[in-house]
């Protein structure tokens, strides 16, 4: 799987139009009910302050780390498809975020976190819940 379990990502809709960008934490693959009685694989992960989401689709490489997935449950406010991007976080883009008003606590934070192990570290430690595991296989349906 292209997405790694110990690497935050931000995530975005690249089709920009479902939700506003967001950190997602260690994405894993998983095969669930799609809703229709119909077992699928997805990619889940957990967000800061919320148990795990899913998304249907097929993870794609992009390039410098980017992957896409084309969500195949979820129609966008325009009527489109929702393509999410997972961009590695990097220092850069935790400060872009935070200076935009996206990352709670931004201020307080901007001056303990001075470099991507740090900011990997933090994410990692305070959101990774100790039961979300890599290799989680959920029960038989």
């Amino acid at each position: 799987m292209p997405l790694k379990f110990m690497r935050p990502y931000k995530l975005v809709v690249a089709s920009d139009n479902y939700v506003r960008p967001t950190v997602a934490i260690g994405p894993r693959p998983a095969k669930r009910d799609d809703g229709d009685g119909t077992t699928r694989e997805c990619i889940e992960f957990l967000t800061i302050g919320e148990n795990g989401h899913t998304i249907f689709g097929e993870p794609e490489d992009l390039e410098e780390g980017v992957v896409q997935i084309i969500d195949k449950q979820r129609v966008g406010d325009d009527g489109q498809p929702v393509i999410w991007h997972f961009i590695p976080f990097t220092l850069a883009l935790w400060t872009e975020m935070g200076e935009g008003g996206a990352i709670s606590g931004y201020e307080k934070l901007k001056g303990q976190i001075q470099d991507e192990g740090t900011l990997i570290n933090f994410y990692l430690a305070n959101f990774l819940d100790d039961y979300w595991t890599e290799d989680y296989k959920a029960p038989p349906a």
